[in-house]
């Protein structure tokens, strides 16, 4: 209901029947001095209700006052609002235009094209491996080497530093323009990638470019929280929880698949991933360096030569070893190093942390021994059975007929 009635003009100036005008002894009865004494009350009731009318409409805001604003000639709060209104339309957005960058500004109005323009780095990642889009082989890091259709399907270790769960077990494909995660007719497919400390309490914004679009959220990290994620289309979600002392972020496909070109997990509240251009497309805000991404995985996993020749030592009590050194000190995650292949896992030999045996059909590589400096492996030991044992270090080729990996995270 609209009421163009003026609220002044309710102003009670009279009572109707006014109890003072009554004689001091009036001579009606009973229900008519009643009545005249319920005429104040109702009045005040019907105009209080006509009022409350007035004000709950919809130019309610007409008949109330405004003190005078300087540029303004609003007479009451809806003029002021209307003005206000046609002002803040003349403008952009934040209440104007950026400042120039010559000026000391940023030129931009969200932070990501201010962090671009301002050439000012972007928060550090803490995920490793983050970035998917195909470059002359490089990325992602893939140290397996399995690309193409379909490159995983199998539980376990896949692209370096991330892992598809053994009862969510789909397709991953290794292609130029992303990963491509698929669920399969029978099985939801799960990626994860966790981070061997926990950051529980700690604020985190977790964003990752998904079919070309980006989905970014903030949230403080929560033990077992899967319940607070990244919702996409058809039920797909990205999830960030800790669990066991670990941080996870993880890509969780119920329906048809998503191609994920790259992902980040950051301090703070603010996705400092990509930036958005003018045409609506996404452009990273950095690319990560080749060499560097390698070494923050060899620190996990890394592949065995098996086309080279190596140095072999003969160890008192031992026999005679081929040793490999690592490029690099392996990460200390709480997990001892194993030996796996493409076959599955080698199991550790029962009676020792410290060594770990391989059933393979070559017997000439009975059994592998690591060397630990600083709780981080920067040397694994063979035995060399079945060959003449040297007595003096000399150059060994390797004997192994399969890819073998090192690995402290599976």
């Amino acid at each position: 209901m609209v009421f163009t009635i003026n609220i002044k003009e309710q102003k009670i100036q009279n009572w109707s029947a006014p109890v003072i005008k009554l004689e001091d002894k009036p001579r009606l009865t009973a229900s008519e001095l009643k009545s005249c004494f319920d005429s104040n009350s109702n009045q005040l009731k019907d105009t209080l209700n006509t009022v409350i009318d007035i004000l709950s409409g919809e130019m309610g805001a007409e008949n109330i006052g405004i003190h005078s604003i300087t540029g303004y000639n609003s007479k009451n709060v809806q003029q002021g609002l209307e003005d206000l209104a046609d002002t803040i339309s003349k403008v952009d957005p934040y209440l104007g235009n950026p400042v120039d960058i010559s000026q000391g500004g940023t030129g931009k109005k969200d932070s990501q094209n201010a962090l671009y323009n301002l050439g000012a780095k972007p928060n550090n990642n803490l995920l490793d491996n983050w970035y998917f889009i195909g470059s002359n082989g490089n990325f992602p890091i893939n140290q397996r080497g399995k690309t193409g259709q379909n490159a995983y399907n199998t539980a376990g270790y896949c692209i370096d530093r991330w892992n598809m769960l053994s009862t969510y077990v789909g397709n991953i494909s290794v292609l130029n323009d992303g990963l491509y995660v698929e669920k399969t007719e029978t099985n939801d497919c799960i990626i994860e990638q966790y981070l061997h400390q926990n950051l529980t309490g700690e604020k985190l914004t977790f964003s990752a470019l998904v079919d070309d679009k980006l989905y970014s959220m903030t949230k403080i990290v929560d033990n077992l929280d899967y319940t607070n994620a990244i919702q996409m289309p058809n039920n797909n979600t990205i999830r960030l929880f800790s669990s066991g002392g670990k941080t996870i972020i993880r890509f969780w496909v119920q329906t048809g698949k998503i191609k994920i070109s790259a992902v980040k997990l950051e301090f703070g509240d603010k996705q400092t991933l990509a930036r958005q251009l003018e045409n609506g497309s996404w452009e990273l805000l950095e690319k990560p360096d080749y060499a560097t991404e390698l070494t923050k995985c060899q620190r996990y996993f890394y592949p065995l030569p098996n086309s080279e020749s190596f140095f072999t030592s003969a160890i008192t009590g031992y026999g005679d070893k081929a040793f490999v050194i690592f490029p690099i000190q392996m990460a200390s995650t709480g997990v001892a190093p194993k030996i796996i292949t493409d076959k599955g896992l080698i199991p550790d030999y029962p009676n020792s942390g410290m060594q770990i045996w391989t059933y393979d059909e070559v017997t000439n590589l009975q059994s592998c021994y690591y060397s630990a400096v600083k709780s981080g492996v920067i040397c694994i030991a063979f035995n060399l059975v079945g060959y003449a044992k040297l007595h003096a270090p000399a150059l060994f080729t390797n004997f192994l007929n399969d890819t073998y990996f090192i690995s402290v995270e599976v």
